[in-house]
């Protein structure tokens, strides 16, 4: 399965993270983990 394409954002904190998920809205998700 190949993902569809995406813009990817490193944080550095959970601070960080939560400002990115804010200002990007509904369009934000949290990746975790690796893709298989």
């Amino acid at each position: 399965m190949v993902s569809s394409p995406f813009d990817y954002v490193a944080v550095a904190s959970y601070e960080e993270a939560v400002r990115q998920l804010r200002d990007h809205g509904d369009d934000a998700k949290v990746l975790a983990g690796g893709q298989s």
